[in-house]
């Protein structure tokens, strides 16, 4: 489990309304909960829902954030607004908190806070641009679930949410910005890390825009070579994984 989930948890009993965990975290409480292991993650990716009851959630993230002691408070400049919090003095706290808000005028920032601005190439790896869209925001409220007690999204929202993800970030490295290749590719394994443990009985139909960027991550993924089918297998712990099986799973279970 993610270091400090279980006491970010408990901090936020009453909240679930008020949060989503998406990302990593959401990939590691989905597989646990089959009894599959997932990749390391150090950080929780939080999009927050502040259309109600807001303030009260805000001060409560704020008290969880001084109880943890994070020395490094930072936000997003522009129309792409975060906030990451780091290096918490009491390690029995998540390592990392990156929040997301769709109303950055509603996350008010108490007196003694001082916020640093989070350097452009690293605010490129965030999924806020993302999120920014109407219809993956809306996609990920609408596919809300909980899992022992904590609102995260399901594989079904995950998949496509990491494929746009890859995409985004391929693009900007094509275009010359600083972007790990190691970021890139997490996004590509957990797709498939996750395609396994897709509902049966679900029949998912996607909108428009994101079942274009999905087709297009199905596209890019089926030119790759044996050198990167490999790589994806080792990354995902499948000896038996086969890239042409799994486009075809993919694009049966989500209607392309």
């Amino acid at each position: 489990m993610v270091r400090g989930l279980d006491k970010f948890a408990e901090h936020f009993k009453g909240f679930e309304k008020d949060y989503v965990l998406i990302g990593g975290t959401a990939c590691e409480l989905c597989m646990n909960r089959v009894g599959l292991s997932s990749r390391i993650t150090k950080d929780l990716d939080i999009v927050l829902i502040l259309e109600g009851r807001s303030s009260k959630f805000i001060s409560r993230f704020w008290d969880f954030i001084r109880k943890g002691g994070y020395n490094n408070k930072h936000k997003s400049s522009g129309k792409r607004i975060f906030y990451r919090f780091d290096k918490p003095k009491d390690e029995s706290f998540p390592a990392m908190i990156e929040i997301f808000s769709r109303n950055p005028e509603m996350v008010s920032v108490p007196k003694g806070q001082h916020l640093i601005p989070i350097p452009a190439d690293e605010e490129i790896s965030s999924l806020s641009a993302i999120l920014l869209d109407d219809d993956y925001y809306g996609f990920i409220l609408d596919s809300k679930q909980e899992i022992e007690n904590i609102p995260c999204i399901p594989p079904t929202t995950i998949i496509p949410l990491k494929a746009k993800a890859y995409l985004d970030l391929s693009q900007r490295k094509r275009e010359g910005l600083k972007i790990d290749d190691v970021d890139v590719k997490k996004h590509r394994n957990d797709v498939f890390r996750l395609s396994g443990i897709l509902p049966d009985d679900t029949n998912i139909v996607l909108k428009n825009a994101i079942r274009k960027d999905f087709r297009s991550f199905l596209q890019e993924m089926s030119a790759l070579n044996a050198g990167e089918e490999k790589a994806i297998g080792n990354a995902i712990s499948s000896k038996s994984f086969n890239l042409a099986d799994e486009l075809k799973i993919l694009k049966t279970y989500f209607n392309l």
